[in-house]
């Protein structure tokens, strides 16, 4: 009775593996469908990126099976920068084939764009182009072959290679415009220059710690902060600082003494930045070709006087005081005397 019982436990922990493995491998197949999915001989329609992205494979095209894979790309993972005064847009992506065989014939990747990508591009929906990265030049081909769907805003690549990275990418009349950025207390301001950016940087700004010491004769100001991301740029960017009625005061009113620092970490130590004042405004601006870092306001503070290395202290000036009236008390004694010597 007990191997019986034995037997049916065991049978029944073994239907509950299989159970679970199914569901485990049903999750997975629902987690996988939008990233790869397989097209046979009989050809068919591959959706992937909910239907943004999708490739269709004629009849005859495939000698047998090909398992296509699909990767959504972020814009500051993209292997190469965007073409000179163009932007990213909505869709960057890679394809994969295995096996990665030309097809027999030509299979059509169609691809969405938005209305933001529209927007990009100066409103006008022809600006909005769909690119093939070449990664022999490591560069960014518009395919101008691509059929265009106005109606449903697509672009259809025809091609017998389905192993591919594709973008979306707008190309605005004039070039990309100079874009500001600002922190939300408006302490720090950042220009780009036209062209600047690799790609549309996403600024980070916080408010940080002081990772040394200010330097010797100075002391911290009004902000402490550090920007990213760690992404070079092409070309260089103008961070604005704002400083304060409070750092002039503590540098001896001097707003001369007032300054911009960078952290630099090989050193551990702050080094002033070379930054234009502006007066009026209040403001250091510095250039810089890549965000990332630790920046402060530092003030030199004014030197005290001194006496021999000893500061004059309230004991010290009433001696002084009480020894210049009996100098003059004893000098206005001598010169009555003198007088009446005079007379006699």
């Amino acid at each position: 009775m007990t191997g019986k019982k034995a037997l049916r436990s065991a049978i029944g922990v073994m239907g509950l593996v299989v159970a679970l493995s199914a569901l485990m491998l049903t999750v997975v197949w629902a987690q996988d469908s939008d990233t790869m999915d397989t097209v046979g001989s009989d050809g068919g329609t591959l959706s992937f990126d909910d239907g943004n992205v999708t490739v269709s494979v004629p009849q005859g095209a495939a000698p047998g099976d090909i398992t296509i894979s699909y990767m959504a790309i972020a814009k500051d993972e993209a292997p190469a920068p965007a073409p000179e005064d163009t932007r990213f847009g909505s869709r960057i992506f890679s394809l994969s084939a295995d096996p990665d065989d030309d097809l027999k014939q030509l299979a059509e990747i169609t691809v969405s764009y938005t209305m933001d990508d529209i927007d990009a591009a100066g409103g006008r929906a022809d600006n909005v182009g769909l690119y093939i990265y070449d990664p022999a030049f490591n560069a960014w081909n518009r395919n101008d072959a691509a059929v265009r769907d106005v109606v449903n805003n697509t672009l259809s690549s025809n091609q017998t290679d389905l192993s591919v990275t594709m973008a979306i990418i707008a190309a605005p009349p004039g070039g990309i415009p100079p874009r500001e950025w600002s922190s939300d207390d408006g302490s720090v301001m950042i220009m780009f220059p036209a062209g600047s950016a690799y790609y549309d940087i996403e600024v980070e700004h916080t408010a940080a710690d002081a990772p040394a010491d200010a330097p010797e004769g100075t002391a911290f100001g009004s902000s402490i902060f550090t920007l990213g991301p760690d992404q070079d740029l092409d070309e260089a960017a103008h961070v604005t600082v704002s400083y304060t009625a409070d750092d002039v005061a503590a540098a001896g009113d001097d707003p001369a003494m007032v300054n911009l620092y960078m952290y630099d970490a090989d050193s551990e130590m702050w080094a002033m930045a070379e930054a234009e004042r502006n007066m009026e405004d209040m403001t250091l601006t510095t250039s810089v070709m890549n965000l990332a870092g630790t920046m402060a306001i530092i003030n030199t503070l004014p030197e005290m006087p001194t006496t021999g290395g000893v500061a004059p202290g309230t004991g010290l000036l009433a001696g002084i005081a009480v020894l210049g009236a009996l100098l003059a008390l004893g000098g206005g004694y001598l010169y009555i005397r003198g007088r009446q010597a005079g007379a006699a």
